[in-house]
């Protein structure tokens, strides 16, 4: 750098700067009694701690103590359930039939939002799950056991459908199975 380029710069003036706010940090380290302050702090600690580990208990204070303790947490625990409960009063609405047709789904709760998965379109005869048929009509189901088709199956229109019954709570006893 150019300012250490200069002799004078570096030979007088660098260390005036020095000895300057070397003494300004030494004066203010003895006003401040810094070491005395630490040990001043770690003796109350100390003092502290052995005023706590020498109260006199009473067992029954212990015991009192744990039980409240624990009452707490299962109280705790047990609010939260609840609430769980009621946010998701139709986790066991997981079978209905629409359109003829007889669906199966699950409930996956994750902390955002509640989504329908696994929906599976059943046969209302026998309730085997249906597979693709492989035909020209669009949506067509075929059961591999009793062998009937069924056109029109479109599971994202029952996915909308499921849900709008689940939030309007359209859906009988029986369904909560």
């Amino acid at each position: 750098m150019k300012i250490f380029e200069n002799k004078i710069v570096t030979l007088i003036v660098l260390p005036v700067i020095t000895l300057v706010i070397g003494s300004l940090i030494y004066d203010w380290v003895k006003e401040v009694p810094l070491f005395t302050l630490i040990a001043d702090v770690v003796k109350t600690i100390w003092y502290g701690l052995i005023w706590f580990l020498n109260i006199e208990l009473r067992l029954w204070w212990v015991i009192i103590f744990l039980m409240m303790l624990s009452f707490i947490i299962y109280l705790i625990i047990k609010m939260g359930k609840t609430d769980m409960k009621n946010a998701f009063p139709y986790r066991n609405y997981t079978s209905d039939m629409i359109n003829g047709i007889y669906w199966t789904w699950k409930w996956n709760l994750t902390p955002d939002e509640v989504t329908l998965t696994n929906l599976k379109a059943n046969c209302p005869r026998d309730k085997t799950p249906l597979i693709e048929a492989n035909l020209y009509a669009r949506h067509s189901h075929e059961c591999p056991r009793c062998g009937s088709l069924y056109y029109d199956v479109d599971s994202n229109k029952v996915g909308v459908i499921i849900a709008d019954n689940a939030n309007k709570g359209i859906y009988t006893k029986n369904d909560l199975i």
